[in-house]
C-alpha cells in the first residue's frame, strides 16, 4: 500500500480508490436525503397548484380545530359547588380548589394542562389536600403546654 520511491517520496497506491468513497450505509442514506429532497420541491413547486379541498373536509377540519380549543373550560367557583354537593364530597372548599388551580393556569403537578378538573377533585378529595392549615401556638399557649407536659 505505501510505497517509498528513490527520491524518498512516499507514495500511497490505493489513495484514489480511498478517497471520496462512503459505506453503502452512507450511499443509502444520501439517495433517500435525495429523494426526500425531491419530493420537497415537488411540493413546493410554483407550476403546481395545492389539492382542492371539499366543502365537508374543510368543515371537518375547523370542527376539529374548534374541539381542540374548547377541550378545557376552567369551571367557575359555582360549578364546583354544584359537583360537590352533587358528588357528596364535603372535604373541599370550592372557592380553595378553584382559586389554587387559577394561580396555577389549571396546570397540574406535573406541568402538563388539565383536562378533566372533576378527576382533580377526586384526587383532593383522595389525598385529602384540603386538609386545614396548621395553627400556629401562640407564646401563651406555647407555655401551657409545656406546665402541662412537666405537670404544673
Amino acid at each position: 500500500m505505501l510505497v517509498i520511491l528513490d527520491n524518498g517520496t512516499i507514495f500511497i497506491d490505493d489513495m484514489q480508490n480511498l478517497v471520496g468513497h462512503g459505506s453503502s450505509e452512507a450511499e443509502r442514506k444520501a439517495g433517500y436525503r435525495k429523494r426526500i429532497d425531491a419530493l420537497k420541491l415537488l411540493g413546493q413547486c410554483p407550476g403546481q397548484s395545492p389539492p382542492e379541498l371539499s366543502k365537508d373536509k374543510l368543515e371537518k377540519e375547523i370542527k376539529i380545530k374548534k374541539e381542540k380549543e374548547k377541550r378545557f373550560q376552567p369551571p367557575s367557583i359555582q360549578e364546583i359547588q354544584s359537583f360537590l354537593d352533587d358528588n357528596s364530597i364535603t372535604n373541599i372548599n370550592a372557592e380553595n380548589f378553584y382559586h389554587y388551580y387559577e394561580a396555577q393556569d389549571w396546570l397540574l403537578s406535573n406541568g402538563k394542562k388539565m383536562k378533566k378538573w372533576e378527576s382533580a377533585i377526586h384526587r383532593w378529595k383522595n389525598n385529602n389536600f384540603n386538609k386545614p392549615e396548621k395553627k400556629e401556638e401562640t407564646p401563651e399557649e406555647r407555655q401551657q403546654k409545656i406546665k402541662e407536659n412537666l405537670g404544673l
